[in-house]
């Protein structure tokens, strides 16, 4: 893929630099810098040009996808934050044994977030790498889901975003659908899976050997589809045989006449022909706001360790901790460093101490929404914790929630936290349960609020409701547990409504 990003080098991208290099030349700041756009915030730590065009590349290929789906005037949501690392060993800093990775992408309850490889250099003239191939990969997920959350066959889910991760952005021409040599050459190295097992199995029955050519096999069945207008408007028909429990290759039969053979040969046909894109003209890449600003020094040592807290998936705490206490006493009076540290200590410290800082962090501050957060989520811990104060920690955690709301009253991590709060008041009412769904409505990459969405909408016999927050998470290709769990779920509903249907209708005198 080749981005050319000479035509938006502005002089008020020359001017927010300078502001940014007084701001250092007063403030003790580091190597790292935040770009915010419309839709994201990119975090990186090689200069406020690349996170600018970073920024940029992001909200162009977020403006084509808009326009492809008919989502242009569709609400942003939550931006979403992008951390550009320099090699796989900073990569690892947030996801532990993630050796051979370029980018992975976190939807943890604290936040939703991409972690990639960058390549380095200047974006306006070189290709991009792998790293940023899965930024655009997973951001297509995260695209899907946001706007289009539903159950989807994995071959689909992750075809989708490998047939838009090769975009070409031109300043007057963009084409979608180009080859993709990766997953080409898996398809010409390995045996192919049959097409019954392609089109029927989630990524949890694909073993690690062959996960190369399932993508591979994804990546091709979703262009073949996705190129031919007639065999793009069936997919619809499809969908819903899949979802309703028809097998799946008896439900491809069904609507685009091939059994399995019949369609493995087509694709083999179909990869040695000259794949189609999709080419769209236009006069120039957008150009939308982007403010750059530069982070406190203590981002340098503790950016990396706060999205692994964030991520609640550390695997040696003490270790962990003591990096933390170490790191966030170079600095004892810089925010950023305090916040990091009670955010550690809360969550597997002296709760007590991380709590006191919070408090004197909120008196100098008190319209700061990541430590009312904090403080109430570490409130709410108690409470359910059942301690001996458990009432006041409940009460103490609704105080903060309401004063977080007020800042944000579109945070799903706040409303998410009310509804928690609220849970143990006996039956959860209209309100609380329209709570709960705003929250899903606002992140609905997150599966864990789903998961308790579904459940309590399913507790409150709301079950069309509950299959509607349980489908998508049940079909997530990478949900591992919790989408088994989701369909645990799932299976109970429909039991609860064979059930209902089979009851004979009450007499009536």
């Amino acid at each position: 893929m080749r981005i050319d990003r000479r035509a938006v080098i502005t002089a008020g991208a020359a001017s927010a630099w300078l502001l940014a290099a007084g701001a250092r030349a007063q403030d003790p700041t580091g190597r790292w810098v935040r770009a915010e756009s419309p839709h994201f915030v990119v975090y990186s730590a090689d200069g406020e040009r690349e996170a600018r065009e970073y920024a940029l590349m992001l909200e162009d290929f977020d403006g084509v996808l808009r326009r492809f789906h008919g989502k242009q005037d569709a609400p942003a949501g939550r931006k979403l934050p992008v951390y550009l690392v320099r090699d796989n060993d900073q990569l690892q800093k947030v996801f532990p044994g993630a050796d051979r990775a370029a980018g992975l992408y976190s939807a943890s309850l604290q936040e939703i977030f991409i972690i990639a490889v960058k390549g380095i250099g200047d974006y306006s003239t070189l290709d991009l790498t792998v790293g940023d191939n899965v930024v655009l990969h997973e951001y297509v997920h995260h695209f899907v889901m946001q706007y289009f959350p539903d159950g989807y066959p994995a071959w689909l889910s992750e075809g989708l975003p490998e047939y838009y991760s090769t975009i070409d952005l031109k300043p007057k021409r963009v084409f979608v659908g180009g080859p993709n040599n990766l997953r080409a050459f898996s398809l010409r190295q390995r045996a192919w899976l049959p097409a019954d097992k392609l089109l029927g199995s989630n990524r949890r029955q694909i073993d690690e050997q062959s996960v190369g050519v399932f993508y591979g096999q994804a990546w091709l069945l979703t262009h073949y589809v996705w190129s031919n207008a007639e065999r793009r408007q069936k997919l619809g028909a499809y969908l819903d045989r899949y979802r309703d429990g028809q097998d799946a290759m008896q439900a491809w039969t069904a609507v685009y006449g091939d059994d399995a053979k019949g369609l493995e040969n087509k694709l083999k046909s179909y990869m040695n022909t000259r794949l189609m894109g999709v080419e769209m003209t236009r006069d120039g890449p957008p150009t939308p706001p982007v403010t750059v600003t530069a982070m406190p020094a203590g981002a340098d040592d503790l950016l990396l360790d706060v999205q692994l807290l964030k991520r609640q998936m550390v695997n040696d705490k003490d270790k962990q901790l003591e990096r933390v206490r170490t790191q966030a006493a170079k600095r004892p009076n810089e925010r950023f460093s305090r916040l990091a540290l009670a955010r550690a200590e809360t969550q597997f410290g002296d709760r007590d101490a991380g709590e006191a800082m919070l408090e004197r962090l909120l008196a100098e501050k008190p319209d700061d929404l990541e430590a009312l957060q904090l403080a109430a989520f570490s409130r709410l811990y108690r409470a359910e914790k059942k301690s001996p104060d458990a009432v006041a920690q409940m009460t103490q955690a609704s105080v903060y929630l309401g004063r977080a709301n007020k800042l944000d009253p579109d945070n799903y991590l706040t409303l998410y936290g009310y509804f928690r709060a609220q849970r143990g008041a006996g039956k959860p009412t209209e309100n609380t349960l329209n709570v709960l769904a705003r929250a899903v409505e606002l992140a609905p990459q997150q599966a864990s609020i789903r998961m308790t969405a579904g459940q309590t909408f399913m507790e409150a016999g709301h079950y069309d409701e509950a299959r509607f927050f349980l489908e998508p998470a049940a079909n997530n290709p990478h949900g591992g547990g919790l989408a088994a769990a989701a369909q645990k779920l799932i299976d109970q509903i429909d039991a609860k409504e064979a059930a209902a249907a089979a009851k004979p209708a009450a007499k009536t005198s």
